[in-house]
């Protein structure tokens, strides 16, 4: 049985699916209109890059990004995956080639910013809002999708990276994480725990 299930919408007519089970988790990819499942290699939370690449995390429990260079016309592997952040979790990055991560688990209040490649800071972004985690960039770059804590329940926020405004976007008293854009940046996906289930809503 799944005990949990992280997903990456990114790819027109297919998704990246990444299950957990007891012993070990692997990368699947799933064809949204038949179904079929095929798996790729072990690790978790894959996310789609534009530079044609799938990021990913090659040990679940573990800090680290690695990239397994992709080619989507024949949904197959063309290369080793590397290391490409030593340190570093829940990640996403946009269109133009930004990448955006947490170096930790937050816990209280934490803010959005932004850090060049020596890592000085250069701006803040959004609002302060109590341990966000699972951050997701719009295809835009504009926009964040990340879930947080408000009155003890984890929902999906949208934080507003040009102006400091953030937007709720789940009400259900179920905890919801891991909200992913569409590409064309007009959905979300994300998981919801409902019913004693772990479902993907869009």
């Amino acid at each position: 049985s799944l005990t949990r299930s992280f997903f990456r919408l990114r790819m027109d007519g297919a998704s990246f699916l990444q299950a957990s089970v007891p012993r070990n988790q692997n990368l699947e990819l799933i064809d949204l209109e038949t179904g079929k499942r095929r798996v790729l290699r072990d690790g978790g939370y894959p996310s789609w890059s534009p530079s044609g690449h799938i990021l990913f995390r090659a040990w679940v429990r573990q800090a680290g990004v690695w990239a397994l260079p992709f080619w989507t016309k024949t949904l197959q592997p063309v290369g080793e995956a590397f290391p490409i952040l030593g340190s570093g979790r829940d990640f996403s990055d946009s269109s133009d080639g930004t990448l955006l991560w947490t170096n930790f688990r937050p816990r209280g209040q934490t803010r959005l910013v932004w850090r060049d490649r020596n890592g000085k800071l250069l701006a803040t972004a959004g609002q302060p809002q109590e341990s966000m985690r699972a951050l997701s960039i719009s295809p835009d770059g504009k926009r964040v999708a990340l879930s947080a804590y408000e009155q003890g329940n984890l929902d999906v926020w949208i934080h507003d990276l040009e102006r400091p405004v953030k937007t709720r976007l789940t009400f259900d008293p179920a905890n919801e994480s891991s909200a992913q854009w569409s590409p064309s940046g007009k959905e979300i996906a994300f998981y919801s725990v409902r019913s004693e289930s772990i479902d993907i809503w869009l």
